[in-house]
């Protein structure tokens, strides 16, 4: 997610950064947030990295490589 773009619903790959504003979940191995980032939501990783002056609201539940090797279908959001 560049600087400057807002994205919002669920991203899943192997690798993110988020350098602009996210709204919703990512599920991805390795999670970069740049300084001046904004995230809203969870961010389901192996490994984050938060930069000073990044902001997160929402959680980062950590989760073993495994979990991402066999997610074929993303879980419900929870109410």
């Amino acid at each position: 997610v560049s600087a400057g773009a807002f994205v919002e619903g669920d991203i899943v790959a192997r690798e993110v950064r988020v350098a602009g504003r996210f709204e919703g979940r990512i599920f991805a191995l390795n999670v970069t947030v740049d300084d001046g980032a904004a995230v809203t939501g969870r961010i389901f990783h192996n490994e984050i990295s938060v930069e000073r002056g990044a902001r997160i609201d929402g959680r980062t539940p950590w989760r073993p490589p495994n979990y991402f090797e066999t997610l074929d279908q993303l879980p419900e959001t929870m109410p």
